[in-house]
């Protein structure tokens, strides 16, 4: 079989070091796609292997396995849409891949030695077929072998995060589980206020919403995206606008049909008018619980700091703060009220040339800063790409914790945004590769926020 392009794109593939909880999410994605019921992953520490219950492999679709790029989409596919997945984490982590698997068409086996690729070109064997028993059932087990160096990881760690992302498979009654251990279906934490809505947007493409103030602390918090059997995007801001406090609130979004656009990796929405349109929706729906986040469990004083520090911003940068809702007009005679609040009327949708769902492109570079960050987990904070985009600071972290015990609000504010645009700028360099190109440098763009921004100038002492 022929399966690839030059040769030394590998080099490029390898770069980074393999991530075992990629690995094991794409493997996962692959076999629930493939129908699979049960998925058992076996980690050593010379191979990784992964067996499923699914419908195994067609002979024609044994290349698209080991070709970077391929992808076959079956009737029961819904993730499996880009054909870089379980093909570019094999390659990293490790030198050999093998497939075994039974279909209607039999039981073939078929693998790849990366290294060998790397010296002689992609030309592969065939699959070789393998006797079975009539009556066997269907079936796909890969191996990856002689393991590269990968990032540290740990058992549990694994099991956490594939309990995270593939809650709608578990909640549906699949099972994962990670040497004998069960993958759990994580319960929602305790909420009050609960908000349970639907929406229906255009070209079938539908979300079911369910959101709540958080009883008490909890790990599960912000807004988590599921797409088909999988979380898209975990502990998201999406729908949630220019509101703090996001820690103190958790909601799931289960978004159906085939025309929601996905990232390659299954992480992100890439339509803008689509992901417009959905934030709107969700926003009007929990604005009651996300006014409350702000003030439950941080202290006034970091409050005040925070709104200072946003009030520092300049207007370019400045983040418009969440809209009030407005009191709802009685329809005029002779015109259907919409009483299904859970609809997107076809004037806001985004076929509309004008409406909520474009007012807010002129967002897309803004900036709000939070202090919802904690310094074991985030150090002195975060970058967090979105409509605005986000900074996040720790007020725990050793550094930010001294100068909250300033007097001065205004020059502890002041210290902050130096800090919170210096993330500002660094994270969206990494998101944005032609910022490097730009003439100004880093240290010109973070001087450039703070010339225009709204800081008082500091008196001068007598004398």
């Amino acid at each position: 079989m022929h399966i690839g392009p030059k040769s030394r794109y590998l080099y490029s593939v390898r770069a980074d070091r393999g991530d075992m909880v990629r690995v094991c999410s794409e493997a996962v994605d692959n076999s629930l796609d493939a129908l699979a019921h049960n998925v058992l992953i076996a980690i050593s520490n010379s191979e990784i292997k992964f067996t499923d219950d699914g419908i195994g492999v067609l002979l024609k679709n044994f290349p698209a396995l080991f070709t970077l790029g391929d992808h076959v989409q079956l009737t029961s596919t819904r993730l499996g849409r880009f054909g870089v997945g379980i093909t570019a984490q094999a390659i990293n982590a490790a030198d050999m891949m093998e497939v075994r698997s039974v279909s209607a068409d039999g039981c073939f086996l078929s693998r790849v030695n990366w290294r060998d690729v790397l010296r002689y070109g992609w030309d592969i064997d065939d699959p070789v077929r393998l006797p079975l028993m009539v009556g066997t059932p269907t079936s796909t087990i890969i191996k990856l072998s002689t393991l590269r160096k990968l990032k540290q990881f740990t058992i549990s760690k694994v099991v956490d995060d594939l309990a995270e992302r593939f809650y709608p498979a578990i909640a549906e009654g699949r099972t994962i589980q990670v040497n004998d251990i069960p993958v759990p279906l994580l319960a929602d934490p305790a909420m009050v206020e609960v908000i349970e809505q639907s929406f229906e947007f255009s070209n079938g493409r539908t979300a079911e919403l369910r959101a709540g103030l958080l009883a008490q602390p909890s790990k599960m918090n912000r807004v988590h995206v599921g797409f088909g059997h999988r979380v898209i995007m975990p502990a998201s801001p999406l729908g949630c606008g220019s509101y703090t406090g996001l820690n103190n609130m958790f909601a799931r979004v289960q978004l159906a049909g085939d025309a929601w656009a996905l990232s390659s990796f299954k992480n992100d929405l890439t339509n803008e008018d689509q992901r417009e349109e959905l934030e709107e929706a969700l926003e009007a729906a929990m604005s009651s619980i996300l006014k409350k986040c702000g003030n439950v469990s941080i202290e006034a004083r970091v409050v005040a700091i925070g709104e200072l520090v946003n009030e520092m911003l300049s207007e370019e940068l400045a983040a418009a703060r969440p809209r009030r809702t407005k009191r709802k007009e009685a329809a005029p005679s002779g015109k259907r009220e919409n009483k299904n609040p859970g609809t997107v009327e076809a004037e806001k949708s985004d076929e509309a040339e004008s409406g909520p769902a474009r007012s807010r492109r002129a967002q897309k570079d803004r900036l709000i800063i939070t202090f919802e960050g904690k310094a074991a987990e985030h150090g002195i904070g975060w970058f967090e790409p979105g409509r605005p985009n986000r900074v996040n600071l720790s007020p725990d972290a050793p550094q930010l914790a001294r100068l909250l015990r300033c007097k001065d609000d205004e020059v502890v504010a002041s210290a902050m945004l130096v800090i919170a645009v210096q993330l500002f700028e660094q994270g969206r360099t990494e998101q944005d590769a032609q910022l490097k190109m730009l003439e100004r440098s880093f240290g010109l763009r973070v001087a450039q926020h703070l010339l225009t921004n709204n800081i008082s100038p500091v008196p001068k002492q007598a004398g």
